[in-house]
């Protein structure tokens, strides 16, 4: 039994983190909880077989909720591009279904960058035009033109160049790409990684870094199982949804800035952190 529960404890420590992104990891940890269920309702121990046969009824019923912006989100991890989605779709969906969510995924994903392709295009478009075409600004002086210079002949033959060679789209590039192998993979932060890369793909980068900052919980694992959190009092209930947002957005960047982790409930003692101009400040 500690075997099967195991990988609920860790998809939920992975579910559930707030320091790092977590919706390109969704599919992986459903995957694995998906092949532990299957396995435990051919175990041999009759407890075991009864358990997880409540426990996977309960999984195949509310799986699919979400599955395809989760999916997309996965695509979007350069460690698992759209194989993963054709490596696990065949064993978390039946075969028959398989072939199809994993068409529906590709569809989405394209249709969501030709939305997020309008939006940008013309933005793209002005700042390469101020950069210039060459990367920049050149002085002539009046015995020097453009046609000595050759730039004038070599645009013209660019223009060929490219009506023959049509650039490939953004998403067509990334998804050609080999994904990332390696000991690097494994400390890896994937919004990093697009932000890195945002001069490749402007416009994928930006619709990464929507989808990729969508978390999969917004709670901590242990308020799943507690209402006590849930009271909203009238005080609270009041404040502008602005205001929620900058208090707890404020609360987070201070507590990662100092390295201060959350103070556990059963702990009523407030810390106190010593800040740059010397003065100290308490952190409820």
């Amino acid at each position: 039994m500690c075997e099967v529960l195991k990988v609920f404890k860790d998809c939920t420590n992975v579910i559930s983190g707030s320091d790092y992104p977590t919706a390109n990891l969704y599919l992986m940890e459903v995957y694995k909880v998906k092949v532990t269920l299957d396995n435990s309702v051919l175990s041999e121990s009759n407890f075991i077989r009864t358990m997880t046969e409540k426990m996977k009824e309960k999984f195949d019923k509310y799986r699919g909720e979400c599955h395809l912006l989760m999916a997309i989100a996965a695509v979007l991890d350069p460690r698992l591009k759209k194989w993963y989605v054709e490596f696990c779709y065949p064993q978390i969906h039946p075969k028959v279904e398989a072939k199809k969510k994993i068409e529906d995924v590709l569809n989405a994903l394209t249709n969501m960058y030709e939305e997020y392709l309008k939006m940008y295009e013309e933005s793209i478009k002005d700042a390469t035009s101020k950069s210039g075409s060459f990367g920049g600004s050149t002085t002539s002086t009046p015995n020097e033109n453009a046609t000595s210079s050759g730039w004038d002949a070599f645009g013209e033959f660019l223009k060929d160049v490219e009506v023959e060679r049509p650039n490939k789209s953004e998403l067509k590039m990334y998804l050609e790409e080999g994904v990332i192998k390696g000991p690097e993979k494994m400390n890896f932060n994937v919004l990093d990684w697009w932000n890195t890369h945002k001069l490749k793909y402007p416009v994928l980068s930006k619709m990464a870094s929507d989808i990729l900052a969508v978390p999969i919980s917004t709670v901590a694992s242990e308020s799943t199982f507690s209402a006590r959190g849930r009271v909203i009092d009238p005080y609270r209930s009041t404040l502008s949804p602005s205001t929620v947002e900058m208090l707890i957005c404020g609360g987070d960047w201070i507590r990662q800035m100092y390295g201060i982790k959350k103070k556990l409930k059963k702990d009523d003692t407030p810390c106190e952190v010593i800040l740059p101009s010397g003065k100290g400040t308490h952190i409820e």
